[in-house]
Formats: C-alpha cells, structure tokens, sequence
C-alpha cells in the first residue's frame, strides 16, 4: 500500500530531519496552548484514536498504544501491525488511562490528538512527559486525520514527512474518486446499529467525510443534522431519513449476517434495490480507524462494494 511504502522510506530519512528539527526546542500549538518539546521523542506513547497508526505511518515505532479498535495484541489493525517489526508496544486499554502502566512505558513524548480532550488527563499526562492534544477548536473525537497527521509529525519534529504523507494519502482517494466517476452527485447514507438503536454519521466523522471525497454528497437529513455532532440517532419513526442513493450499514455491536437480516432496516428502499454495501469485520474496522494506513485499506476494499451498490 502507498502510506506504507511511505513509512518505510519516512523511517530511512527520520535521524537526518529530526537532528535539524531539534538542534533547538520546538512548540506545538494546542487546544490547552502552546507545548514545549526540549528534545527529540525517541519513544513516543500514543494514546488518541489511531494516533499509533499515524505514529508508525511516520516511521517511528510508538512504546505504548491505547488499544481503541481491540482487534490486535499490539493495539492497532491488521493493516498497521507488521510496522511494528518484533517491537512490542504497552498496550493501554482505550479511554480510561491506567497512569503506571503509562509509566512503565518511559515516555518522552505523549501524543492523543483524537480524544475526549479531557484538561484533567492531558494535566496527568503532561505530569509524566510533554503532552500533545488537538489544535484549539477540535471537537472530541472529531480531530480529521490531517489534523492528527499534522500535529503528531509536529510534535515528533518531523512537519515535512507530516506534509508529505497526507499528500500521499490524499492522491490515493482522489486517484479512487477519479476511477469511479459514477459516484459524483449519488447520494450516501453511512448507518450504524448498536444494540437497538440506529443512526447516522455525519459530516465531520472520518467516515462520512471519506465518502464525500469519493464523490457521493450527503442527503437532506444529513445536512439538516450536521453541526457539531458527528452522529445523530434516528427513532423508529423517522426510519426514512437512513435512505439515500447508496447506504452503508456498520453493526457495532453484532455480527454482519444479523445486520442484513433485521426486520426494520429491510424496509429500505436501498435495501430492497441492493443499493447498500455491508463491510466485513475488517473492512468495517479499517473504516472506522480512519488512519492514513486504515484509509489505504478501505480504498482497496471497500471502494469496489461502493461500484457494485452505485452501479444499481
């Protein structure tokens, strides 16, 4: 995959570039100010959503991980892990910080850009090494993967590999948009169902946001939802606003085969024309992961199932 050919060659030019960047201490600007990174970070701890798919993607191999996704031992998906080499990182459970264990890791750098952007945490964390969150504005869990490709390669020293790989990324969708021509203008619904309850992301959400890149648009209700909110429930009684040109359905907490048997999501338009596209385990994680590696595998993957449900 291009991304990570890119981090292998990223990983050849990192001593050279670092050496410059940090002849003096750096500054990163962030949603809890400016944050003073006196030295080089050989080991890097990534905490934030898939902020150890970006680190790896930037060649370095990060000594601890939150385990968001629970799909490896090494705490991020299958299409990251082999950068790891026989490097074992501490895997942290995601979302409640188990601090000795962090210790035990011996950070020099903390990196969770795509979080809940607690100020109580990130003061924690920066009590143990410098802490990098979100640039200022960043709604939780909501930074973009540009942004935390930005921010990480900012923090590591390394801003031009940063630039380089969200251009490589970049070109990866925008090559896929230009192959499939028959996307522009289709409208795109991306639904998930957890438990009982159904709903929609929305603009904002890295999944969405791939979808508009490929050239679907978002219909009406989703317009009318967006705001600050990446996903929004819909109640039974507005089941009508899940439909749209092609409908991806995610099931969150379920299997795939009882997502494509249920009742009510049967009712669809899409579903009865077969306009919909139901990602497999992997697929589906790689799509929620929204890394530039994650991306990489999505394009491969999920791009011919968004051909199939288009073309009817």
């Amino acid at each position: 995959m291009l991304s990570r050919r890119l981090a292998l060659t990223l990983s050849a030019a990192l001593l050279l570039s670092t050496n410059a960047a940090f002849a003096q201490a750096i500054t990163v600007p962030t949603m809890f100010g400016d944050i003073a990174i006196p030295d080089q970070p050989a080991r890097v701890a990534a905490l934030g959503w898939s902020d150890g798919e970006i680190v790896l993607a930037l060649g370095v191999q990060p000594v601890a991980v939150a385990n968001w996704m629970g799909l490896v031992e090494k705490g991020v998906g299958a299409w990251a892990v082999d950068l790891f080499g026989d490097e074992t990182p501490v895997v942290l459970e995601a979302g409640e910080t188990n601090f000795e264990q962090l210790l035990s890791a011996t950070p020099d750098l903390i990196v969770n850009i795509r979080s809940d952007n607690s100020e109580e945490a990130f003061k924690r964390l920066s009590a143990i090494a410098p802490t990098v969150y979100g640039p200022e504005g960043t709604a939780p869990y909501a930074a973009s993967w540009t942004v935390q490709v930005a921010q990480i390669a900012a923090a590591m020293g390394i801003p031009e590999k940063g630039e380089a790989l969200i251009a490589a990324t970049e070109k990866s969708i925008a090559d896929s948009a230009a192959a499939h021509p028959e996307f522009a203008g289709k409208t795109i619904a991306v639904v998930a169902k957890y438990s009982d309850t159904y709903g929609l992301y929305l603009p904002g959400d890295a999944r969405f946001d791939l979808m508009t890149q490929l050239g679907f648009v978002p219909t009406q209700p989703v317009i009318d939802a967006a705001g600050n909110n990446f996903f929004v429930e819909i109640g039974s009684e507005n089941f009508g606003l899940l439909d749209a040109d092609v409908v991806v359905l995610l099931i969150l907490d379920g299997t795939v085969e009882s997502l494509k048997a249920d009742p009510i999501l049967a009712k669809l338009p899409a579903v009865i024309a077969g306009r919909t596209v139901y990602p497999e385990e992997d697929v589906m994680a790689a799509y929620s992961a929204g890394s530039t590696l994650a991306l990489e595998y999505s394009i491969d993957h999920l791009v011919p199932l968004l051909a199939e449900a288009a073309a009817k």
